[in-house]
């Protein structure tokens, strides 16, 4: 696992995600994330689908930067590597790292920016201090 990361999660490319070259095709990365993303709220015990409907904690991306260092092809396994960085008040910025399974090979770092959102009033606003404490335990960010 690299350095700094405490959860990974695993995907295999399926067909209808890669270009007749039967590369994964660049647009597809951003879902990605997303899967992976979920997963990680889905490890520390955090229903996504929940917590939204709650209105508790949901989120908007402001910004997500990709950098594709090598392709991925269809039928491989990818380790997706997940892991929150930083944190404002009510924003937070998460590192990715794509690798071919069980390998060093780098596919892709992208890095995501997500804004606090609850859907009933459409607005913007703090983390939540339960949610802000689970991320700063899991990730040992302090002060944050």
């Amino acid at each position: 696992m690299p350095e700094g990361f405490n959860f990974f999660y695993k995907l295999r490319v399926r067909y209808h995600e890669v270009d007749s070259q039967r590369i994964v095709f660049n647009a597809n990365y951003l879902f990605y994330l997303d899967i992976a993303w979920t997963e990680y709220l889905r490890h520390l015990g955090l229903d996504y689908a929940k917590l939204s409907e709650a209105n508790e904690f949901d989120t908007v991306v402001v910004k997500t930067v990709l950098e594709y260092k090598k392709p991925a092809y269809f039928d491989e396994i990818l380790q997706i590597f997940v892991r929150i960085v930083e944190m404002g008040n009510s924003s937070f910025r998460v590192e990715f790292l794509i690798y071919k399974d069980e390998s060093e090979i780098l596919v892709l770092k992208g890095e995501t920016i997500y804004v606090t959102y609850f859907p009933r009033t459409a607005s913007t606003g703090p983390i939540p201090g339960r949610i802000r404490k689970i991320f700063s335990e899991f990730e040992g960010l302090n002060n944050q």
